[in-house]
């Protein structure tokens, strides 16, 4: 965690210390000159396009697109992914620019990384899941946080605070009822019990052993 910032909601994570957002000048000497940021407590939104393109036409197809259906208010970051097998194109976008901008004049390089990406990995590196569907629940800071992964492709994603929330937005059906949850929300997901197929573990534990992964 040293190395690595960590953007909650309403506060920062440096050095193990908690920081409001206007106390930003106080680390601003000790960053590293490449420098990691975590986003969290926000939504990874995803819009996907059922699209045959040229690679070289991609881009300035996200660019276009961007432009009509995400908010230009200088506080989205984005990234996106093309799958040529299937031919679909996701763009996903969170909230965090402006907060990112305090750092582009202090780093040489900077890498930003959504925490929803981060348990992505962690399942597949780290815990050597292979499934070719992945769907994984787990509680971070009182949020959870929950992904439907395909193919390395996250294709949903959403977190939500309380656990009444989680039925109405899980997908449940009969062909994929397998769900990976973290071992301390185990007794907080009775009635999903009834409908999945529950595999728990310390899937939490490796998300934070790969943020202080130096």
């Amino acid at each position: 965690m040293k190395d690595n910032i960590l953007l909650n909601k309403n506060f920062f994570t440096y050095d193990e210390e908690k920081y409001l957002d206007e106390e930003f000048y106080r680390i601003q000497e000790k960053l590293k000159p490449k420098q990691r940021v975590i986003i969290l407590e926000e939504n990874l939104n995803i819009i996907k396009f059922d699209i045959k393109i040229r690679k070289n036409k991609i881009s300035n197809f996200v660019d276009e697109n961007i432009k009509k259906n995400i908010p230009q208010n200088g506080d989205v970051l984005y990234h996106y992914i093309y799958d040529s097998k299937s031919n679909l194109l996701y763009i996903y976008y969170i909230k965090g620019g402006k907060r990112i901008d305090n750092l582009i004049d202090y780093v040489k390089e900077l890498e930003v990384t959504p925490i929803q990406f981060l348990i992505m990995s962690v399942l597949r590196n780290k815990f050597k899941i292979k499934d070719k569907e992945i769907r994984v629940l787990v509680k971070i800071n009182n949020y959870y946080y929950y992904l439907n992964i395909e193919n390395n492709i996250i294709k949903q994603s959403f977190i939500v605070t309380n656990e009444e929330e989680i039925l109405k937005n899980i997908e449940i059906n009969e062909e994929y009822s397998k769900l990976y949850i973290d071992n301390n929300i185990l007794h907080e997901i009775a009635e999903i019990k009834n409908h999945i197929n529950i595999i728990s573990f310390d899937i939490v534990k490796g998300i934070y052993e790969k943020i202080n992964k130096k």
